[in-house]
């Protein structure tokens, strides 16, 4: 909050832009998720979980991600459209939605923000409307989109950590992707930022896979496989151990599906939407599999 509030002097409009950037419609539908769920766990009395709700969105979500890739909008504001805006509107709603949880403090944090954004408020947040969520505001595309991004930083993020590479150091990066490519070019800014890679090359061709495939950690996603060309930081060996229990977890995870789907019970009485989800599950666990066998071949 202080982070948000202390931005907020000269800000001209608190209005939001008819074009937003994928980031910022992806934490505005989060946002309405997140209403939604809490509002369905409040009318439950499920008052832990919806709780549990909030504070997963406030600190993973806002401040974990979406914070952290507006300071690099914020540190080159004339490329890109002010995500203050954005940053306020969902802080303001955070706020309204925490309330009852969190009365004294939500209630100095909400009126610290209506001194620069008085404009219709209420005198205090207890009389401010209780949120509500907005279908419209769900965006699936944007969604999917940034959970790759987040997907591809946290593990170089990882790979980082296990080779117990110094958090200042840059390192390269290819980033193969055969349905994303366009994606991820309008998030290389953020992904080299995050997860300090540099120089970082997005690319359709599988060709770099066979050029580094001696010399480099080469990670697979479901939709991108992570290059990182660590010459003389990786180990083959472990690089050989880690990946064959990858497969494994693969081939395990792709037999209980499969037993589940076979079984004549959970066929008629899950509900169609889960029963979906659990096909496109396997369908997504055996692409993973087919990448990490291919991989497997090349390091023989």
């Amino acid at each position: 909050s202080r982070f948000v509030i202390g931005k907020l002097d000269g800000l001209d409009t608190y209005d939001l832009p008819a074009v937003l950037p994928a980031e910022d419609r992806w934490i505005l539908s989060r946002l309405n998720r997140t209403i939604a769920d809490v509002t369905t766990h409040l009318e439950g009395f499920q008052l832990g979980e919806a709780l549990r709700q909030i504070y997963d969105f406030l600190w993973t979500e806002y401040c974990d991600w979406y914070i952290e890739i507006a300071k690099i909008r914020l540190r080159n504001i004339e490329a890109a459209s002010s995500p203050l805006p954005v940053l306020t509107r969902v802080l303001e709603t955070s706020l309204r939605l925490l309330h009852p949880f969190m009365p004294f403090i939500s209630e100095e944090i909400w009126q610290k923000l209506r001194a620069h954004q008085s404009e219709g408020k209420t005198d205090s947040i207890i009389i401010a409307p209780y949120p509500t969520s907005h279908v419209a505001a769900i965006d699936i595309a944007a969604e999917h989109e940034m959970e790759l991004v987040i997907e591809i930083i946290r593990t170089i993020r990882n790979a980082r950590a296990e080779n117990k590479i110094a958090a200042a150091k840059f390192i390269p990066a290819i980033i193969f992707t055969t349905n994303s490519g366009q994606i991820l070019e309008n998030h290389t800014s953020t992904i080299a930022a995050l997860a300090r890679v540099q120089p970082l090359t997005i690319t359709v061709s599988s060709a770099e896979q066979d050029r580094y495939k001696d010399n480099a950690k080469i990670i697979v996603l479901k939709d991108a496989v992570i290059i990182l060309p660590l010459a003389g930081m990786i180990d083959i060996d472990s690089e050989k151990v880690k990946l064959e229990k990858d497969i494994a977890d693969s081939e395990k995870d792709i037999a209980r599906i499969e037993k589940l789907l076979a079984n004549d019970a959970f066929i008629s009485k899950a509900p169609p939407h889960i029963i979906e989800k659990e096909r496109q599950k396997i369908s997504d666990r055996r692409d993973i599999l087919s990448k990490l066998q291919d991989r497997r071949s090349s390091l023989k």
